[in-house]
């Protein structure tokens, strides 16, 4: 079971206060002069140089990496995996439920992404993420060289800083809000996949910086629920609480494995069913004729749209692919 500390309740207010757990106005900070502008977050920078690319753990608030990077404000931090209101309300007992089964089809989806071969991402649209997204779960155990963002008088500059050095700044700024995985929180060692995760992974597209993937898990589930890990040898995630005896309860709670084999051969898993499961659309679209809409999370709505006439399974909230209809494919709804 987990142990909610009150400070990890209080977190979960403020970071969400629409959240099923929280239904009252954003509670107050400790210190009620703190700018929520000057929030501490850290992002995964990902540039190539020579071919190849680098990697970038940077540290700021949020304002110097809005103004850096012009990422969107709303992205800061993340809200994750987001349902249709119109089929669950945060209100309704079975929004949990729905929101983690489309989360574990998302991770699933994502995974399936780096099994397409070379030839098929090659025309893809989604080329250059799809790349990064496979070298990411490569090298998730691999912490990237790590920077702070310095403003100094307005000038925004990378400043390269050394682990024991980041300890220290954080220690000083201790007093600053935060929302950020620590060196010494076990998700740390896979920081790379947390923040692909979580939304908060980014690569340069010319002059532009590109959210790398839509976040599934959010901030707060990457800081204080989930440490994440990869296994090469099983097709299913497994999920455990983490026991700390003898240390106050710390985050995060539980540990999460993504399978994640080696691709299959033609032969097992052909890479049109791969290519249909990783693209497939959440939502069934209302009119299209039998056949024309493949794999979609959520139940077709209306049986007669013009009349406002749901469907049954809409209706009884039934829904359809939790999870691939195809062997082999990573299932993560474990």
């Amino acid at each position: 079971m987990h142990t909610f500390t009150r400070e990890h309740l209080e977190n979960l207010k403020n970071l969400f206060p629409n959240s099923p757990m929280s239904h009252h106005p954003v509670s107050a900070r400790k210190n009620e002069s703190l700018d929520p502008e000057e929030t501490l977050f850290q992002i995964l920078a990902i540039t190539e140089e020579f071919g190849s690319t680098k990697k970038q753990l940077v540290y700021g608030s949020k304002k110097d990496l809005i103004a850096y990077y012009q990422i969107d404000e709303n992205n800061l931090p993340t809200a994750g995996t987001e349902v249709d209101p119109e089929f669950v309300t945060t209100d309704d007992p079975r929004y949990s439920a729905v929101r983690f089964l489309l989360q574990c089809r998302q991770l699933s989806q994502i995974m399936s992404c780096t099994w397409l071969d070379d030839q098929t991402i090659q025309t893809s649209a989604q080329k250059t993420q799809i790349e990064l997204v496979r070298e990411i779960f490569n090298s998730y155990n691999i912490i990237p060289d790590t920077y702070w963002l310095e403003n100094h008088t307005g000038n925004l500059k990378l400043t390269p800083i050394k682990s024991q050095q980041l300890r220290k700044k954080i220690i000083d700024l201790e007093k600053k809000d935060e929302y950020l995985i620590h060196p010494e929180y076990v998700s740390y060692g896979s920081i790379s996949l947390s923040l692909l995760l979580s939304g908060q992974a980014y690569y340069q597209d010319g002059n532009q910086w590109k959210q790398l993937w839509r976040s599934i898990l959010s901030t707060y589930e990457t800081i204080w629920e989930y440490a994440l890990d990869v296994s090469w040898d099983t097709f299913y995630a497994s999920r455990v609480d983490l026991s700390q005896t003898g240390y106050p309860a710390r985050p995060p709670y539980t540990k999460v494995t993504l399978g994640y084999p080696p691709r299959p051969s033609e032969f097992s898993l052909k890479q049109t069913d791969i290519q249909r499961w990783a693209g497939a659309q959440e939502t069934a679209q209302n009119g299209k004729k039998k056949g024309q809409i493949e794999l979609p999370f959520y139940p077709e709505r209306y049986k007669d749209q013009d009349q406002g006439i749901e469907t049954e399974d809409w209706q009884q909230k039934k829904l359809k692919f939790v999870a691939s209809p195809y062997p082999y494919i990573p299932l993560s709804t474990t």
